[in-house]
Formats: C-alpha cells, sequence, structure tokens
C-alpha cells in the first residue's frame, strides 16, 4: 500500500487555510481602505494649497484650473470682493464608499473641511 494522506489530514489543512483568509482579507481590505482615505486626505490639502496659491498669485480662481480629484468631498469656490472663499463639505461622488467616511473624518479632525477665506494682496485672513 502507498503512503498517502488520509480524508481527516486534508480536511484539517483546508481548515487551517481557511482560517488564516478569514483573518487575512479583512486586514488587507482596511490596509486598502486607509491608503485610498489618505490619497484623499492629500487630494484635499493639494487642492486647498492650489487654489489659495492661484489666487494669490493672479486674482482669480477657477473650479477647472486644478487636477486633483476629490472623491469624497464637495468644493465650492467664489470669489466677492477681493475675497476667495473656498467651501470643502463632506459629500462629492462618494457613492457611500468606506474609504470616504474615514477621509472625511480624518479631514476634520485636521481643520480640512469647512470655509477658508483669502484676501488678495498676501495677507492670508483664515486659513
Amino acid at each position: 500500500m502507498k503512503p498517502a494522506f488520509t480524508m481527516i489530514e486534508l480536511i484539517f489543512v483546508i481548515v487551517i487555510i481557511g482560517i488564516l483568509a478569514a483573518v487575512a482579507i479583512p486586514r488587507f481590505t482596511a490596509n486598502r481602505d486607509n491608503a485610498k482615505a489618505s490619497q484623499e486626505l492629500s487630494n484635499v490639502a493639494i487642492y486647498i494649497n492650489d487654489i489659495t496659491s492661484f489666487y494669490m498669485a493672479t486674482g482669480n480662481a477657477s473650479k477647472d484650473h486644478t487636477n486633483v480629484d476629490l472623491r469624497c468631498f464637495a468644493s465650492n469656490v467664489t470669489i466677492g470682493n477681493g475675497t476667495l472663499s473656498l467651501s470643502l463639505i463632506n459629500g462629492g461622488n462618494e457613492s457611500g464608499e468606506r474609504f470616504c467616511d474615514i477621509a472625511q473624518r480624518a479631514a476634520s479632525k485636521k481643520g480640512l473641511t469647512g470655509t477658508k477665506i483669502v484676501t488678495f494682496g498676501g495677507q492670508l485672513v483664515s486659513y
């Protein structure tokens, strides 16, 4: 008779592999969500700095001059009396993505949401 694995041994190995997969897969998805949230926060900071710098240099602000994609946030840029007002609120085209919830909470803690007001002429009023 040839030496071989018994059915019990094979089932035991399959169960162990299943347990390892059940532990590993949620960790991978959590890491992916955290990476996407970090990218979104980076995009928010770049967006704010980009529009503010462009306005300070030219006196104009355009929603379309930046190539930063804000997926989890909606923005509103207005100019009145030489003052730039940039508002970032939770929303955007997120479609209920989990990483957007993470990004929105982190942006709120870091003060990246709300209304930023800049006066023209190099003086920063509120940021």
